[in-house]
C-alpha cells in the first residue's frame, strides 16, 4: 500500500486536498484571523510576522487561511507571493504574483479579479445584471472615486466581458506587448523609458488595492530567505523591508503576513531599517513545536487515508506512538519531522508484505535526488515558459550562478544606470547587462538608441551584453532596430539570445536554490541544504546553464576574439536536440559560413565536441 506520510511539504498556499488537523498551529491561525477582523473593522492595514523552525507548518498555515476565507460570507481576497526575485525587480515580481493569485477561482467559479470589479459595479448601481450601455458611466464614477486609471478599468472590463483575455492578463502582469496587441485590447502604448517599470509596478499595486475598495486582502510573503542570493547579500531584504512598510502605510485594507525561519530572523533584522521591520512585524507569532497529542492526531489523519482495516490501523498507531515521546522530548519536533518518522515506521511495518516496493522508497543520495529534481523542474518550466519570463529568470538567478562559479563575482548595488538592468562585478571586471526583450519595436528601438548614444559619449561596448529571447524574433521590417543592433555589436557589445531550453534549466536551478535556502527542499524527509545544492551545481554539468553563464562573464580576451557567443549558444541548442550534426549542416542552419563557424569552435569550450573530417562532425559532449 502507498505510504501516506511521504508527502511532507505544502509547497504552495494554493495546494488542494491537504489533510487538515485543526489542532496544529491553532493558536497562530486564530491569531491571524483576529488580526484580519481588526483590519476589516478598524479600516487600516496591519502586519503579522510568522516565525518557526523549518517544517513547522508556515506554508500549511497560509494554505489553511486561504481555504478559511472561502467559507466566510463576506468577500476576502488572498494573495500569495514567494520571494524568488532580485532587488531590482521586486515590485514587478509582486505585480505579477498578485495578478496570478487573483486569477485563482473562488466563488461561483469566478476569479478574484472578476469579483473585485463586479462588486464595485454592483455597489454603484445595485443591480445583478448591468446593461452594456451603463458600463461607461459606471466606470467613470469608479475611476473618479478611487483615482483609478483608464487603462486599469479598461483591462477589468475586458475580463468581465471575456474579450481579449490572454493579452489583458499579460498586460496586468506587466509583460511587454506590441503596439498592435495593445491597440487591440484598448490600452495605451508602453513607455519608451524601460527604467520606469519598477515605479509603474508599484503604482499598479497601490491602484489595484484602491480598486478593491474595502475588501479585506490577505497578502502573504513566503520564502523571504530566498532574497539573499549569496552570503552577506542584504540588497533584496532591504528592498523587501521598504516595500512592506510602503504597503502598510499607503493602504487601508491589507493584512500582510510575512513568513521567516526562526534562525533567519536575526539576518532579516540586520538587513532592514528599524521602521521597516516595525512595519512588517506589528504583530509577531511563533509557531510552536508539536505536542504528543498533536502528533498523534496528524498520524491518525494520514493513516485514515491509506489503511481501512481498524485492527491494522490500531497496530500501526501503537507502534508509532511508542516512539513519539523520544522524538518530541525537550520541546522539539516539527510536523515534518513527525511525518518523516512515521514514514520510516510505516515502511518497516509494510516490509514483510511489500519487500520490493519498500526498497524503492528509500532516499536517493543527494546528487541523484538533485539530478531527478532538476530534470522534473526543467520539464515543468519548459511547459509553462514564454518569452515574457526571460527578464525575471535572468535577474533572479544569474547573479547567484555567477557567484557559485566565481566567489568574487557579485551584482553591484550602486546607483542604477539608465537602460542597464544588471551589473556583474568579477574582480576588476564589470559586465553591464541590458535586457532587450520588449515586444514593442518602438520601445526596443528607443532603448537601443540610448545605449548607442552612451557609446558615442566614450563608453565602449566591450563590457556590455544585450539579451533577448530567441523566440522573440525581430522582423526584417524593423529597420531601425536591426540597424542599431549591428552598430552596437560593431562597437564590441554582445547580443545573446538564450533559448527556451536554456531558460528552463536556469529556472529549474533557481527553484532548487531558493527552496534549499528556505528549508523546503527535502529528500525523503531529510533536508537538502543550500550548501549541498550550490556544491552540486558547481560540479554538475548543468548544460546549457553554465554555457550561458560562461558567455556572460567568461574570458573575452584575445583567445575569444572572432567568437560570437550568441551563435555558439544556438549551436549548443542544436546539439542538445540532435546530439550529432555535420559542421556544414550546422553552418547552413545558423546561416553562417562553414569555415567561420569552424574557427569559432574550440574543442571542449561550450562542451561542443569536434571531429575533423572530411566531413567535419560536431557532437554534444554532455551526451557522452
Amino acid at each position: 500500500m502507498d505510504n501516506p506520510f511521504r508527502s511532507r511539504i505544502v509547497s504552495t498556499p494554493w495546494a488542494s486536498g491537504e489533510i487538515e488537523v485543526p489542532e496544529i498551529n491553532a493558536e497562530a491561525f486564530d491569531f491571524c484571523c483576529n488580526v484580519l477582523n481588526r483590519v476589516r473593522s478598524e479600516k487600516h492595514s496591519m502586519s503579522v510576522l510568522l516565525t518557526g523552525q523549518t517544517g513547522s507548518g508556515k506554508t500549511h498555515l497560509l494554505n489553511r487561511i486561504q481555504k478559511h476565507l472561502k467559507t466566510i460570507s463576506r468577500l476576502h481576497l488572498f494573495l500569495a507571493v514567494r520571494l524568488h526575485t532580485s532587488p531590482n525587480r521586486f515590485w514587478r515580481h509582486l505585480r505579477k504574483n498578485c495578478v496570478e493569485s487573483l486569477e485563482k477561482k473562488t466563488r461561483n467559479n469566478r476569479s478574484q479579479l472578476d469579483l473585485i470589479y463586479l462588486r464595485r459595479l454592483f455597489l454603484e448601481c445595485h443591480k445583478r445584471t448591468i446593461p452594456t450601455a451603463m458600463l461607461p458611466d459606471l466606470t467613470d464614477r469608479i475611476r473618479l472615486q478611487s483615482n483609478i486609471s483608464l487603462a486599469m478599468t479598461t483591462a477589468f472590463e475586458n475580463l468581465i466581458r471575456k474579450v481579449n483575455i490572454t493579452d489583458t492578463l499579460a498586460w496586468l502582469k506587466g509583460y511587454s506587448l506590441s503596439e498592435y496587441r495593445l491597440q487591440k485590447i484598448g490600452l495605451p502604448p508602453p513607455e519608451n523609458d524601460h527604467d520606469v517599470f519598477e515605479d509603474e509596478a508599484r503604482e499598479f499595486i497601490t491602484e489595484l488595492f484602491r480598486l478593491a475598495g474595502d475588501i479585506p486582502i490577505v497578502l502573504c510573503f513566503d520564502q523571504i530567505e530566498a532574497l539573499q542570493r549569496y552570503p552577506n547579500d542584504d540588497a533584496g531584504l532591504f528592498t523587501f523591508g521598504q516595500a512592506v512598510r510602503t504597503l502598510h502605510n499607503e493602504t487601508q485594507n491589507l493584512l500582510i503576513i510575512s513568513c521567516v525561519q526562526s534562525f533567519f530572523l536575526g539576518d532579516l533584522k540586520r538587513a532592514v531599517m528599524a521602521p521597516d521591520f516595525d512595519g512588517m512585524s506589528e504583530h509577531q507569532k511563533h509557531l510552536d513545536f508539536m505536542t504528543n497529542d498533536q502528533a498523534g492526531l496528524l498520524i491518525s489523519a494520514r493513516l485514515n487515508t491509506a489503511v481501512e482495516d481498524e485492527n491494522q490501523k490500531a497496530e500501526i498507531m501503537k507502534t508509532m506512538e511508542a516512539g513519539l515521546p523520544s522524538l518530541l522530548s525537550g520541546n522539539r519536533g516539527t510536523a515534518r519531522e513527525v511525518l518523516t518518522y512515521a514514514a520510516e515506521v510505516f515502511d518497516r511495518w509494510c516490509t514483510p508484505l511489500h519487500q520490493a516496493k519498500s526498497k524503492t522508497l528509500k532516499s536517493d543520495p543527494d546528487e541523484r535526488f538533485l539530478e531527478k529534481e532538476l530534470s522534473l523542474r526543467e520539464d515543468a518550466a519548459m511547459k509553462r515558459m514564454t518569452p515574457d519570463h526571460l527578464d525575471e529568470i535572468i535577474q533572479g538567478v544569474i547573479p547567484t550562478l555567477c557567484h557559485i562559479r566565481n566567489g568574487h563575482c557579485k551584482e553591484t548595488d550602486g546607483l542604477p544606470i539608465p537602460d542597464i538592468d544588471m551589473s556583474l562585478q568579477c574582480g576588476e571586471k564589470i559586465t553591464r547587462i541590458s535586457l532587450c526583450n520588449q515586444d514593442s519595436m518602438n520601445s526596443l528601438a528607443a532603448r537601443l538608441r540610448r545605449l548607442m548614444d552612451r557609446m558615442k559619449e566614450g563608453e565602449g561596448g566591450d563590457n556590455l551584453i544585450l539579451i533577448r529571447h530567441s523566440e522573440r524574433r525581430i522582423p526584417p521590417g524593423a529597420k531601425k532596430v536591426n540597424e542599431y543592433i549591428q552598430k552596437i555589436k560593431k562597437r564590441g557589445a554582445r547580443w545573446l539570445t538564450p533559448s527556451r531550453e536554456t531558460l528552463s534549466v536556469l529556472d529549474a536551478i533557481r527553484s532548487l536554490l531558493n527552496e534549499a535556502k528556505s528549508g523546503d527542499l527535502n529528500n525523503a524527509g531529510q533536508p537538502v541544504t543550500e550548501k549541498t545544492v550550490r556544491d552540486w551545481i558547481r560540479k554538475a554539468s548543468c548544460d546549457p546553464a553554465w554555457d550561458f553563464v560562461e558567455s556572460m562573464i567568461g574570458d573575452t580576451s584575445e583567445d575569444m576574439s572572432g567568437r560570437d557567443p550568441d551563435i555558439l549558444l544556438q549551436l549548443m541548442d542544436i546539439l542538445k536536440s540532435e546530439r550529432i550534426v555535420w559542421l556544414s549542416d550546422a553552418a547552413e542552419t545558423l546561416n553562417q559560413d562553414t569555415r567561420a563557424l569552424e574557427r569559432m569552435i574550440q574543442p571542449g569550450l561550450y562542451r561542443i565536441g569536434y571531429l575533423d573530417g572530411p566531413p567535419s562532425l560536431l557532437y554534444d559532449m554532455g551526451s557522452l
